[in-house]
């Protein structure tokens, strides 16, 4: 009876130990699964990473390229405004200044002519004078 005890209890140790072992396989598989699934998901995970960063890096790049060209546009307005602002502000000068010198060259002219006449008045006094004095002399 006490060797049907004992081979009673073994056979249940090794029950046990069977059925703890597939748990132990189970488990195992399971984990295996598990973490293949993992790697599968991770590499899926880093690959769509991958691709979103490539994506977000052409839209910041194309942005960038956008906004670039914007601000170019910009600037050649703002520097075709000011071109056309100190051209207008130099033809403006230009021009106040060439109608000074015409008021100056008019002004000059005018006296000029007062000084010719004044000389060919005198000239005329000198030759009417002249003539009296010749008028006298042959006198």
């Amino acid at each position: 009876k006490f060797a049907d005890k004992i081979a009673c209890v073994a056979a249940k140790k090794l029950i046990q130990c069977n059925h703890d072992l597939e748990e132990s396989t189970k488990l195992r598989k399971v984990s295996y699964e598990q973490a293949h699934q993992l790697r599968i998901v991770a590499k899926g995970i880093r690959v769509a990473i991958t691709s979103i960063a490539a994506d977000a890096t052409k839209k910041v790049q194309s942005t960038c390229a956008i906004i670039t060209e914007e601000i170019i546009i910009r600037l050649r307005k703002e520097v075709q405004l000011r071109v056309d602002e100190v051209k207008s502000k130099f033809a403006h000068q230009m021009q106040h200044e060439i109608s000074k010198l015409t008021k100056t060259h008019d002004t000059e002219k005018r006296l000029l002519e007062k000084e010719i006449h004044s000389l060919q008045d005198t000239t005329r006094l000198r030759e009417k004078e002249l003539e009296a004095s010749q008028t006298q002399l042959s006198k």
